[in-house]
């Protein structure tokens, strides 16, 4: 009997003393399992998400084999709701033959369930590169940093004893730097070089074009957001009530589609949140939740008398409340673990 009250407990108010906790899953594969010297391969991520939620997630992974790749500082992704979801970076050229080892991706995301922030890892990943060196190709690596409203992204390239970087912001700020070049004298030294710098010139304009458009579409989507009248009243409620804007996580998809989550905070430490999407322009599923809220919870459900029944049990078991977990389903339904 003792058994079933605890179990008839977890089942009817899922209340717990212990609680398996879900998390996200993340495996690191390539498209292609023969691969040669010049070939494309594109590095994949596979994420499974067993929330049933969007999961904003910041990534970061390091893929270098043949002289080429991405070093991934900072990364901002959004898993879908799906089961199942594969990211896939640019194709990666390799240059050099060879077996190569691609590190473990790490990936930070708020797990739903707990609240908490977590990190997980992939596999790391053994590759091998066969085939020839390719001489006189451009040879570079990108590193890309796009968090927390920033976008900046730089690539290092060598070619025939001459090496330089293009370092490209969110300000549209470029830097060129050429430490040491080796005097070619050469015709085919010369054409190679002068190929080089126009491959250069267009892949920096086409850099710029794609930071200024997302820089654009995060603007426009900000603004949107701001203006819409279901949001901007919410959000006046909350400033009401003494809670103060501290942080806004924006991940649009275009500038009037995307999902959005605001910390609000009191100058007594008290927090509150304001998630939601908007498509197309109009507010989907905005959901708030405060203090206040977690407060009223916990009063009905002290005042629940089959809540009473089954605490009293433990509590004469010699179990201890110790923590309380609020996973926010929608504006009206909260789910609380007690443990």
């Amino acid at each position: 009997m003792r058994w079933l009250a605890i179990m008839g407990l977890m089942f009817l108010l899922s209340v717990s003393t212990a609680h398996a906790t879900k998390t996200l899953q993340v495996e690191k594969y390539v498209d292609k399992q023969d691969i040669k010297v010049g070939d494309d391969v594109k590095v994949l991520l596979k994420f499974r998400n067993p929330f049933g939620k969007d999961i904003p997630v910041r990534i970061v992974d390091k893929n270098v084999f043949g002289n080429n790749g991405i070093d991934v500082q900072c990364l901002e992704y959004n898993i879908p709701a799906q089961e199942e979801t594969v990211f896939g970076y640019d194709p990666i050229k390799p240059f050099s033959p060879g077996k190569y080892t691609l590190e473990p991706a790490e990936v930070t995301y708020m797990n739903p369930e707990t609240g908490k922030e977590e990190t997980v890892k992939s596999n790391a990943l053994e590759i091998e590169v066969k085939g020839q060196a390719q001489q006189g190709q451009a040879q570079g690596i990108t590193t890309i940093y796009r968090c927390n409203g920033v976008s900046m992204q730089s690539t290092s390239y060598s070619s025939s004893g001459s090496s330089f970087s293009i370092q490209i912001g969110s300000s549209g700020m470029q830097q060129f730097q050429m430490p040491h070049q080796t005097p070619q004298t050469s015709p085919q030294s010369r054409v190679q070089n002068n190929q080089l710098n126009q491959n250069t010139n267009a892949l920096k304009k086409e850099m710029e074009r794609q930071l200024e458009e997302q820089r654009r579409m995060r603007e426009e989507f900000q603004q949107n957001l701001a203006q819409n009248p279901e949001f901007q009243k919410r959000h006046q409620e909350l400033l009401k009530r003494g809670y103060e804007l501290k942080n806004a996580s924006l991940n649009p998809m275009t500038n009037n589609t995307g999902i959005f989550e605001l910390s609000y905070q009191k100058p007594n430490g008290e927090t509150a949140i304001m998630k939601g999407e908007m498509r197309n322009g109009k507010i989907k599923e905005l959901m708030t939740f405060t203090a206040e809220d977690r407060r009223k919870i916990l009063q009905l459900l002290q005042q629940n008398e089959k809540f009473q029944e089954y605490n009293q049990t433990l509590l004469e078991e010699e179990f201890n409340q110790t923590q309380q977990q609020f996973n926010q389903i929608s504006q009206n339904h909260t789910k609380i673990i007690i443990s």
